[in-house]
């Protein structure tokens, strides 16, 4: 699986393959409103006691892990009538009702699109770095899905669709959530692509981002490790209170103050699902536009913005051929500048 950044994929950003964001939340809703809508494609009793996802695995004929999480993450497993969670624990005898047949790794292939605009920052015979649009998936989240990231760089770089440890990958050495704007980073070998991975493994890419916060965040830290609250949430935590969580850092600066918002850049020290969003919120600062971690849509303030304001703007790594550090900038998306001018015009 690729590799998350604080603000990757459900996903979006940290090291497995989730995309969430608030953008994908309709999409989401929809997805378990149709699999509560359909008939079964499957029904059994519990042979016995256990894991709903080894049974559910197992009453699949033996689908694969990723393929039965999938089910669960998307509302399509139901144990005597009520939506469980894939390690819940399962009574011999429970009736357990899946509504969607598991997809294959052929249908989750992304599919060339020419047509899709792909924004290259920077390209050589190793790597390509695209500055992403907000609102774009990185990769296919359902069988068919085709206006992702992942397909318009398959048609510009055909041989990125054979790199990856996932089909879906399309050479992506990380991703960013749906919502998320700006750099990432895809490999055109298999060499380049295991080299990139290490080289985000062993925190040696400084990822930066410019965020948008509603108020000022506390501090220019927070060290609390993350762990996943509920479906695509995470929440912030202390280790001391949940031993599961994962360690994370972020640093920022404060770049501008903005009336009722802040700028604010951000360092990432880890890789974490939604880690930049759960920080900044944690310490009273959560990102304009982000409906998962911020104040409700119809109390906050109107701005010509779609989805929420997070922009990946710069990456430093050591290039994976020739080990010299490379930089690359994305600027604002224009309507994120937009949002900045109207912010400094009302003063």
């Amino acid at each position: 699986m690729t590799g998350r950044d604080p603000d990757d994929d459900a996903g979006t950003e940290g090291t497995a393959p989730d995309q969430a964001s608030s953008a994908d939340a309709d999409a989401d809703a929809d997805a378990g409103a149709d699999a509560d809508a359909a008939a079964p494609v499957a029904r059994f009793r519990a042979p016995a006691a256990g894991r709903a996802d080894k049974l559910v695995a197992a009453g699949l004929g033996g689908a694969s892990r990723k393929r039965v999480a999938a089910l669960f993450q998307a509302g399509a497993v139901r144990v005597d009538g009520r939506r469980v969670q894939k390690g819940a624990a399962v009574a011999q005898g429970s009736e357990i009702a899946v509504a969607d047949a598991p997809v294959t790794d052929d249908a989750l292939r992304p599919i060339a699109r020419p047509d899709l605009d792909l924004d290259v920052v920077y390209e050589d015979d190793a790597l390509v770095i695209i500055n992403k649009p907000a609102l774009q998936p990185c990769q296919p989240l359902r069988a068919g899905e085709s206006k992702t990231l992942a397909s318009a760089l398959i048609a510009r770089y055909p041989e990125c669709a054979r790199v990856g440890a996932d089909p879906r990958e399309a050479g992506l050495a990380h991703r960013l959530d749906i919502a998320t704007s700006g750099l990432v980073i895809a490999a055109r070998s298999a060499l380049v692509w295991g080299s990139l991975r290490h080289s985000f493994g062993n925190h040696a890419v400084e990822k930066r981002y410019l965020a948008l916060t509603w108020g000022a965040p506390r501090g220019d830290q927070c060290a609390a490790p993350l762990r996943r609250q509920s479906g695509k949430r995470m929440a912030a935590t202390t280790l001391d209170v949940h031993p599961r969580a994962l360690p994370a850092l972020t640093r920022w600066r404060v770049r501008e103050a903005l009336g009722p918002a802040t700028l604010v850049e951000c360092v990432t020290e880890t890789g974490r699902m939604h880690q930049v969003r759960v920080h900044l919120a944690a310490c009273g600062a959560p990102i304009v536009g982000d409906d998962t971690y911020g104040p409700d849509p119809a109390k906050a303030p109107v701005l010509p913005l779609r989805g929420h304001f997070l922009h990946a703007s710069q990456l430093t790594l050591p290039h994976p051929i020739s080990g010299r550090p490379l930089t690359v900038t994305a600027p604002l998306p224009a309507d994120r500048s937009a949002t900045l001018a109207h912010l400094r015009q009302r003063g």
